[in-house]
């Protein structure tokens, strides 16, 4: 993966996400693209790259999310399977995916 403009994104298949400690999987419905996602894939302006000096940790862009939850990482209350959520993952992004593990 490497910084640049649209033409880095690639098509992949992978394996579906597994949510870890205080985290859901959300099976994907909408997801909102906007600066911020711009800025992660371009790496530009330089606090972009916080998360990635070099190429980006996350290469899936889509941090504005909505899905309907369907696995609950251990630790994780206040949810359950089947909510209809949504929320800004800014730190995770990978919206742009059938299902994204991120913070309950």
């Amino acid at each position: 993966y490497r910084y640049g403009g649209p033409e880095q994104l690639k098509l992949k298949e992978v394996k579906m996400p597994t949510p870890h400690e205080g985290q859901v999987l959300l099976k994907m419905k909408a997801v909102g693209l906007n600066g911020s996602d711009r800025e992660s894939l371009h790496g530009s302006p330089l606090y972009a790259r916080v998360a990635g000096l070099f190429r980006p940790m996350n290469p899936t862009p889509g941090s504005d999310v909505a899905g309907i939850i369907v696995e609950l990482g251990p630790g994780v209350s206040g949810w359950s399977i089947g909510d209809e959520v949504f929320g800004d993952w800014l730190m995770t992004k990978g919206g742009l995916a059938e299902y994204v593990a991120g913070p309950a």
